[in-house]
This record gives C-alpha cells, structure tokens and sequence, in this order.
C-alpha cells in the first residue's frame, strides 16, 4: 500500500518533465519560426527598397538621355548619357549604373523583313558570324524561330519538329526575339558561341539602323565585305576626335573608300538605349538591366526592365 504514493510521485515527476520538455520544443519551434518570418520580412523590405533604387537608376538615364537629346542631334561616346554613376553610397547601401547604346549593336529580329528574310541584314548577320569563326549553318535555325510559318529553310533550317525531339521537348516562337537568351533555344547554337555573339547583338521591338558613332570595332567591319579591322580602327579614331554628324559624312572617309556601303540601315543617332545597374542595399545584392526607348517629341520610358540575380552575400 505504502508504494503506490511513490509511484503516483514518479508518474507525477515523469509527466512534468514531459511537460516541460514538449513545452521547450514548441517554445523553441516558435522562437525560431518568428525568426525565420522577422529575416523574410526584413529581406523583403531590403528587396522593396532596392526597387526603389533600381527606379531612380531609371529616371536619372531617362534624364540624361532626355537632356542629351535636347542638346544634339547625334549620338556618341562623348554624349552626357555617356558618363557613368560611379560607386555610390546611398541610404542602407550603394548602387552603380551606366547607360550603353543599343543601336551599336545589330539587331536580330532585323532579318525578319516586310517580304521575307532582309538581304542586307542577312549579309551583316554573316559577316558577323564569319568574324566570330562561327558557322554560317545557323542563320537557316535563327531565321525559322522568328519565321511566321512552320516550313523548314533549307538546308539548315529548324522548326517544331526538330524542337520536339528535344528533352524536355518545345516549340519555335514563330515571333521576332524579345531577348538575345533566345538565340540558345536555337538549333546548333553553343554556349560558346552564345557568348561570342552577346556583346555584338540585340532584339528590339521594331527595325533600327546601326549607329555608326557608336559601334565597336567588329558591328563596322561587319558592314561590307572587305571592311579590315585597320579601316574600322581608322574609323572610331576620326569619331573620337568629332563623332560623324551624318551618314553622308560617314561615308565619305578616306577607310570606306572602295567599298560598297550605302546609307540603308545607318545613323548617326539613337532611340534606344541600355541601362546596367548594380545595387546593394544591406546584404542583398541586386543587378539588372533596362531598355529605354528615347522618344524624340515626350519623354522616354523604359520598355523592358530584366534582373540579373538577386542574392545575399
């Protein structure tokens, strides 16, 4: 008789210690649950304010490029638009922006033309591809992706029969390109070549001239055949000095002499524009870019904003 006070204790002691201890794992799992809710909330209103940075970015290149506009008629390396914002310190972190001109480049949906494929973009595009060793057999994949219809080009052509068998399996756009990653969709395109082609090509919305003030080296030697590395150094040399008020002037320097350029497809001003920027606000670290279309009679607006990673140092 006198044993069974002691169990009840020891039942009693165990159940407490129980207690406790299931009490201890829930304080526990909602210390660290309110944790986890205080580091989302706090990451998600870094996020917020560095949009908020990303947006200024954005209205500082819309102003300089509006201004700019007010100011010339041509567009350059020696332009205001061009000047970069440095490293700078801002409230909670600091950002980096600067603004290139995407008309320097050629642009891919070009050889999507109002008859079929344009032969003088369709020229530029090979020469292009020659320039970078890469094979001319993808020109057939890339104009059938932007292609309106399903019949395969020959001879190295691709529709949704060849995108079929891929694993997973998808479909051709059958649309101009909305971005250049597009183009690794393609078929026959490497992540190598990729990456030779990505400083050289764009895919705006609409047809536009190469800004002849603005190209790199390898756009200009990509304007005829014949066009040596020599003329085009000769050519960003004179533009440097004082960048070509027109395409006439262009045209008549002594590099071009000989070879069969005409002002098709050339100019010496610019719509659209690209904005690169960096922000770190805390220990979030966020780069994107943005397009800006610059309108010639009201303000400029940006027409495509792409994030180039978000994370956490």
């Amino acid at each position: 008789m006198n044993n069974f006070p002691e169990k009840n204790r020891g039942i009693a002691l165990i159940t407490a210690i129980l207690a406790v201890s299931i009490a201890t794992v829930l304080a526990v799992s909602m210390v660290s649950r309110q944790q986890r809710d205080i580091h989302k909330t706090e990451n998600i209103l870094r996020l917020e304010q560095a949009w908020l940075l990303v947006h200024g970015i954005d209205a500082w290149a819309i102003g300089a490029l509006d201004r700019d506009k007010q100011k010339n008629t041509t567009d350059s390396a020696a332009d205001y638009w061009n000047i970069p914002i440095k490293q700078t310190a801002v409230s909670g972190g600091e950002l980096a922006a600067n603004i290139h001109d995407m008309q320097g480049r050629f642009n891919i949906n070009n050889l999507r033309g109002d008859q079929g494929v344009d032969k003088l973009e369709l020229a530029r595009f090979q020469r292009l591809l020659k320039l970078h060793d890469l094979s001319p057999d993808l020109i057939d994949a890339v104009i059938d992706w932007m292609d309106s219809d399903s019949e395969v080009r020959y001879p190295n052509g691709a529709e949704d029969m060849t995108y079929n068998n891929a694993s997973p399996p998808y479909r051709t756009a059958n649309v101009p390109m909305v971005h250049p990653s597009e183009l690794l969709a393609v078929d026959g395109m490497t992540q190598d070549a990729y990456e030779l082609l990505i400083p050289y090509v764009v895919t705006l919305p609409e047809r536009i001239a190469i800004n002849v003030n603005t190209a790199p080296e390898h756009i200009l030697m990509i304007l005829a055949d014949g066009f040596s590395e020599a003329d085009a150094q000769a050519i960003i040399s004179t533009r440097t000095e004082a960048p070509f008020e027109s395409i006439k002037r262009f045209l008549e320097h002594p590099a071009l002499a000989g070879l069969e350029i005409t002002e098709e497809g050339l100019t010496t001003s610019s719509s659209y524009f690209q904005v690169n920027g960096d922000v770190r606000h805390g220990h979030l670290v966020l780069g994107y870019q943005s397009v800006i279309k610059r309108s010639n009679t009201g303000r400029s607006r940006v027409i495509q904003r792409v994030r180039r990673g978000v994370f956490n140092e």
